[in-house]
C-alpha cells in the first residue's frame, strides 16, 4: 500500500509538470502558422505531452483500482500489525524508521535487521566543522510471508515472551517426536517459529528454533511461551514457567471474576502513590478510578513485573477465602 501511494504521488507530480508544460505549446500552436517550423516542432512536443499524460494518469488509476484490490489491502493491514507491533510492543517507535514487507510468495526470506547509517546533514555546519560526529541513524526492516496473518496474528501469537514472531508453524512430527508427545501431555502447543529479538538500543536480530506455548486462563495473553533452538527445551521451559508464572502461585492463573484491587490494597502493602500511578501508565491501568479488576493487575504484572503488583494481588488473593479454598 505504502508502494502504491507512493506511486500516486509521483504520478501526480509528473502529470502536474505535463500539464504546465502543456501550456507554451498550445500558445506557439495559436502563434504560428501551420507549416512553419515552429509549428511543426509545437505540433510534435503536444503530442508527446499527450502520449506522456494519457500514460500518467493509466497509471495513477492502475494504482488506485489495485488499493481496492482484497490482497493488496490485506497486505496491506500485515504490514501495519507488524509495525505496529514492532514500536509499541518492543518500544522501537522512536527508531527513525520501522517498515514491513510482505515476501512475494510463501518461503521467502523471513528477517528483521538494523541498518544504521550516518546522516552528515542533521547537525548544523558550524557543529560538524568544530569536528562533531554525524547523526546515527537507525532504520529497522522486517520481512514476513504473505500467511503471517493466518498463521501468527490470528493465532495470537504475534508477540510472546515481548518478541515479536516472524513466522510459526506447527512443528515436524517426525524430527520432534519425543517433544510433541511431552507437549501433548502438557497441553502444549509446540511451533517451528522464527522471531525478532531485540538488542541494545534499536538494534534487533532474527532467532530461529522453537516456541512453546501454553494458554491459561489469563485468557489474551499466552503467558507461558518458552523460545529455544532445541524442541524439547522449549516444553520443558514452558512447562516451568506454567507452574509457576512469574513466581505468582498457581491460584493466579483462576483468579475469581469478581476480585477487585483498590487504592486502599496499595496503601496497606506500603506501596507510594507515585510508583502505583507510574506502574499503571506503563501497563495501561486507570489509576484514577477507585477500583479496577484483580484480572487487569495480573495481566500488567506480566507484561511490567513489579514487587508491589505482586504484593496487591496476594493482598486479594488472600482475601477471597473462596477461592483460596478451592484452591487448597
Amino acid at each position: 500500500m505504502c508502494n502504491l501511494n507512493r506511486i500516486i504521488k509521483d504520478a501526480n507530480a509528473d502529470l502536474d509538470k505535463s500539464i504546465q508544460a502543456l501550456v507554451p505549446v498550445k500558445k506557439n500552436l495559436k502563434i504560428w502558422q501551420p507549416g512553419h517550423p515552429e509549428h511543426n516542432a509545437a505540433l510534435g512536443l503536444k503530442a508527446a505531452l499527450d502520449t506522456r499524460i494519457k500514460g500518467t494518469k493509466k497509471r495513477i488509476a492502475d494504482a488506485e483500482r489495485l488499493k481496492k484490490n482484497p490482497e493488496v489491502l490485506r497486505r496491506h493491514k500485515i504490514c501495519e500489525s507488524v509495525e505496529r507491533i514492532a514500536k509499541y510492543g518492543m518500544d522501537l517507535a522512536r527508531a527513525d524508521s520501522v517498515n514491513c514487507y510482505v515476501n512475494d510468495a510463501m518461503g521467502g526470506k523471513v528477517e528483521a535487521v538494523t541498518e544504521n547509517t550516518k546522516n552528515w546533514n542533521y547537525y548544523a555546519k558550524s557543529y560538524m566543522k568544530a569536528g562533531g560526529f554525524p547523526k546515527i541513524e537507525h532504520d529497522i526492516t522486517i520481512t514476513v510471508n504473505p500467511d503471517w496473518d493466518k498463521q501468527v496474528y490470528d493465532r495470537d501469537l504475534e508477540l510472546l515472551g515481548g518478541m515479536l514472531t516472524l513466522a510459526a508453524r506447527p512443528a515436524h512430527k517426525g524430527r520432534n517426536r519425543k517433544a510433541l508427545e511431552l507437549a501433548a501431555k502438557y497441553d502444549i502447543d509446540l511451533l517451528e517459529a522464527a522471531w525478532m529479538r531485540k538488542g541494545r538500543g534499536f538494534q534487533v536480530s532474527t532467532e530461529t528454533g522453537f516456541i512453546a506455548v501454553k494458554r491459561t486462563s489469563l485468557g489474551l495473553i499466552p503467558t507461558t511461551a518458552y523460545h529455544s533452538a532445541s524442541a524439547m527445551a522449549a516444553v520443558e521451559g514452558s512447562h516451568r514457567k506454567f507452574q509457576n508464572i512469574d513466581h505468582l502461585p498457581l491460584e493466579i492463573r483462576d483468579v475469581p471474576a469478581d476480585a477487585v484491587a483498590t487504592w486502599a490494597d496499595a496503601k496497606a502493602i506500603g506501596a507510594c502513590e507515585s510508583g502505583v500511578k507510574n506502574w499503571c501508565n506503563l501497563v495501561g491501568i486507570d489509576h484514577t478510578v477507585s477500583s479496577v479488576p484483580l484480572i487487569d493487575v495480573v495481566r500488567g504484572y506480566h507484561l511490567k513485573p513489579a514487587p508491589e503488583a505482586k504484593a496487591i494481588i496476594l493482598r486479594v488473593l488472600k482475601a477471597c477465602p473462596r477461592k483460596m479454598t478451592q484452591a487448597a
